[in-house]
């Protein structure tokens, strides 16, 4: 049986790492130390409730036991994570001290994508979001939404430039990570990116291996989370409106996606109660294999050590467990008038822009000339495989397709998913 193996690093990648375990400065991080480094980053020391403590232990004592991150990994990855998400927490709160009214501006009717990784999530939010009446986070604003709303032009510049070169250093890195999720600072990105405020983060697990943190989050409450979710949506609100304002357009509605929305229906509700919900389906089994590639693909940048089978396990579990989940979770929203549109994966890619059409219907917007235009442009800008192929089995993940079939009944049945 073939299992996944990571792609050759070129030269220069191998310079790279061969440079960072020359001169690797620690073997392991401590929560003092991302703290530390937070404070230094910003400028900033009021972390607010020490609430988050135990969530930051939890997650430097999984990266420091179970990631196997080499030295470039522990070195940026490793500490970068815990420390972009302390960076967002002391800005939030920054923020909120200095401009509180931003913080009681409405969000209306939002859109938001979600489902599992590898359902369609990704093409359907850059086709939206080519539509010039919706707004889609884009990675280099998320990278710090204090700067992005109150920022000279000069140090929004520095902060699109800094995203600019990380997404580019990334991918000469590891250059399939471009296939299997291209990612650029201009781009529209999964609005995860700007959680992990109180350390709770479900998108970590993409980029290392860290299951003890993974196990503390199945078991937290994360309505605090989509609070502050929608305290960094007010701030990106605010720039926009802003930069809209000064090009004499109107405000726009806001479409926003990411796959760790789908165990968290509820607190996604709770904060957003007006929100459109698009709901994106796939063949499970083609939903899992491809998700663990793309875990596989992540984890390799910043680790030598990714056992596939592994990853196959983790993924099957979680989103058998995240999938079965929506069942109950759709029926207790719909009663309390959650709208909720489903999208399936293979509907999607035969007729996007019939798929989009619909979807704004459902949201309420018409489709317009231009934004009819705008869409179809997109698509002729953006084929498949454009940034390169992406292939794989479930046997590389030494995946069982029908143990998968038969513990996704529940979702399968529900649904009219394969």
């Amino acid at each position: 049986m073939t299992r996944w193996q990571p792609a050759a690093r070129s030269e220069l990648a191998q310079t790279l790492y061969a440079q960072a375990e020359a001169k690797a400065r620690f073997t392991a991080i401590s929560s003092q130390q991302a703290m530390d480094s937070a404070r230094r980053k910003t400028g900033l020391d009021d972390f607010g409730s020490p609430d988050f403590l135990p969530r930051l232990d939890a997650l430097v004592q999984s990266i420091n036991q179970e990631a196997k991150l080499n030295p470039l990994g522990l070195a940026s990855s490793g500490l970068g994570m815990p420390v972009d998400m302390l960076r967002g927490r002391l800005e939030l709160q920054a923020a909120k001290r200095e401009r509180p009214e931003i913080f009681s501006a409405p969000i209306e009717r939002p859109i938001f994508i979600v489902g599992g990784s590898r359902t369609g999530t990704t093409l359907l939010q850059r086709l939206l979001g080519s539509d010039p009446r919706l707004a889609t986070p884009l990675l280099w604003q998320m990278s710090s939404t204090r700067t992005f709303a109150f920022g000279s032009d000069e140090q929004r510049t520095l902060l699109r430039n800094r995203a600019d070169t990380a997404q580019k250093m990334l991918h000469m890195i590891n250059p399939a990570m471009k296939a299997v999720h291209w990612s650029e600072a201009d781009g529209p990105e999964e609005c995860v990116l700007m959680m992990g405020t109180d350390l709770r983060n479900l998108a970590l697990t993409s980029c290392m291996n860290t299951p003890s943190y993974s196990a503390l989050l199945a078991g937290e409450d994360f309505h605090e989370s989509y609070r502050r979710h929608r305290q960094q949506l007010q701030l990106l609100d605010h720039g926009v409106r802003r930069d809209r304002a000064a090009q004499g357009l109107p405000p726009p509605r806001w479409l926003l996606k990411a796959p760790y929305h789908l165990p968290c229906l509820d607190a996604l509700a709770a904060a957003y109660p007006d929100a459109v919900i698009v709901h994106t389906h796939r063949d499970v089994v083609e939903a899992v294999t491809s998700t663990c590639s793309l875990y596989a693909v992540f984890r390799s940048t910043f680790s030598d050590d990714v056992d596939p089978a592994e990853v196959g396990r983790q993924q099957a579990a979680q989103l058998t467990d995240w999938f079965n989940g929506t069942v109950s979770a759709r029926a207790r929203l719909a009663r309390s008038g959650v709208q909720f549109v489903d999208v399936h994966y293979r509907e999607l890619v035969a007729d996007p822009v019939a798929m989009a059409e619909k979807i704004l219907a459902f949201a309420g917007l018409d489709t317009t000339d231009d934004s009819r235009a705008a869409l179809r442009q997109w698509l002729l800008d953006n084929r498949q495989d454009k940034h390169g192929g992406h292939r794989y089995t479930p046997e590389e993940f030494a995946l069982d397709a029908n143990a998968l079939r038969d513990g996704m009944r529940p979702y399968r049945e529900a649904f009219g998913v394969s």
